[in-house]
């Protein structure tokens, strides 16, 4: 049985189909790559010669949909992060939390503050499921609806009150 399921990366939507894909919300681009050895998309994808790769780059406007994906599981009752899943049924488990004695208890590796991962054969975690994110709610918000009075565009997008407003003196 082969586990494939499990989706992490942000993911674009163009002309009705799904690419894995990255985002730049600062110029608001979706940029795609291909290693086949045939261009994937001829109105996409060009060649580029440095890379050795396909490449594209996508106005967001183009696209049906940007958004991130994560995948999340139980573990023996706790949530964890889980990243892929290979042909065997391993999959990656990261428990991001404060017990460091639990995590290692059950034979979680720290590899940072707080961040402790594992292989575990998929069949030991319950609740699969995956939690995605609109990268474009931002841009979408802004182009429909006014700026709030005394609050700027923040660098990645967004409204925010300037640090004085918060009550922040630096």
């Amino acid at each position: 049985m082969k586990y494939t399921g499990i989706r992490h990366g942000a993911y674009a939507v163009i002309d009705s189909v799904e690419y894995k894909c990255g985002y730049n919300p600062a110029d608001r681009t979706v940029v795609l790559s291909s290693q086949a050895p045939e261009n994937p998309n001829p109105e996409l994808y060009e060649w580029n010669e440095k890379y050795q790769r396909w490449l594209a780059e996508i106005p967001y406007s183009r696209c049906d949909r940007v958004y991130s994906v994560n995948a999340y599981a139980r573990y023996f009752g706790k949530r964890v992060s889980v990243t892929s899943a290979d042909s065997n049924g391993m999959a990656q488990a990261y428990y991001e939390g404060q017990n460091s004695s639990w995590a290692e208890e059950i034979g979680f590796v720290q590899v940072e503050r707080y961040v402790h991962l594992k292989d575990v054969h998929v069949t030991e975690l319950h609740d699969v499921h995956e939690e995605q994110k609109n990268l474009l709610f931002t841009t979408w918000r802004e182009e429909n609806f006014t700026q709030p009075p005394g609050m700027r565009r923040g660098q990645t997008g967004g409204w925010h009150f300037p640090r004085k407003m918060r009550g922040r003196t630096k």
